[in-house]
């Protein structure tokens, strides 16, 4: 287990590519602080890791609140004595024409998309600092940071500033022992990335990827457990992507 007795939180943790990131670091031994504004579905999750003989503590938390940020985190440390590892995952999508988008989703979106991962970083690398002994930040970004769609520009702008912002953190956090990198994972099989897309969308993105097919969540959580391990201890600031070698030419 590469993983064994580590601290691991997850944001957006409920449900698609976040719970699997969590049961996965579960499955490598670790013990998780999940949150997610998805409580029946936190639940669920929840069971499955201690279902796994792990601990769990979960919570609903809203990313872009400050306080509730601060409340989970000190809860975790109560909790646990520490935490090793954040994966920085939650987010929500609304695909709309640039002329016709809503600001206030447009706000809503940045604050969750992107402000709710500098909050959690903040809090969470504090923390890491004060106990003295390093850790781990991975913020799930996008290849929509390079490669926007159409209709995406709040969410390819919020994954554009992740990557920026995991650039910058790995760049002060290095020297204090905090190894910080970002999974850009192409099309991935979700519930959500579906319920967005018509079926010519979804057939044009699997066959705009090398492999021929939709990534699966499980394809970006071993990757996130890659970056946590001691097999990546001189990986910062790196940018890896989970994409199956898309190509993402408009067409």
């Amino acid at each position: 287990m590469r993983m064994k007795n580590k601290v691991v939180i997850v944001t957006g943790g409920a449900k698609g590519i976040g719970r699997e990131i969590a049961i996965t670091f579960a499955k490598e031994g670790a013990n998780l602080g999940i949150v997610d504004i998805d409580t029946e579905n936190l639940e669920l999750t929840s069971q499955k890791i201690r279902d796994l003989g792990r601990s769990a503590l979960d919570s609903t938390v809203d990313v872009s609140k400050s306080q509730e940020v601060q409340s989970f985190v000190e809860a975790a440390v109560g909790k646990f004595g520490g935490i090793d590892v954040l994966v920085n995952c939650a987010a929500f999508i609304i695909y709309e024409k640039f002329l016709s988008f809503n600001e206030n989703v447009w706000r809503r979106m940045l604050d969750v998309d992107l402000t709710g991962y500098f909050l959690f970083g903040q809090a969470v690398a504090k923390k890491m600092v004060e106990k003295g002994k390093g850790g781990r930040i991975i913020n799930i970004a996008s290849i929509g940071a390079d490669f926007p769609a159409e209709r995406s520009a709040a969410y390819s702008s919020a994954k554009a500033g992740i990557v920026a912002l995991t650039k910058v953190m790995a760049l002060e956090l290095g020297p204090l022992g905090i190894n910080v990198t970002a999974i850009s994972p192409g099309p991935i099989d979700t519930d959500q990335a579906r319920g967005l897309l018509t079926a010519d969308e979804i057939k044009q993105r699997m066959g705009a990827t090398a492999l021929g097919r939709y990534g699966k969540p499980e394809d970006v959580a071993r990757a996130a457990v890659f970056l946590a391990s001691e097999d990546a201890q001189f990986i910062t600031g790196s940018i890896l992507r989970v994409d199956g070698g898309a190509s993402w030419i408009k067409k």
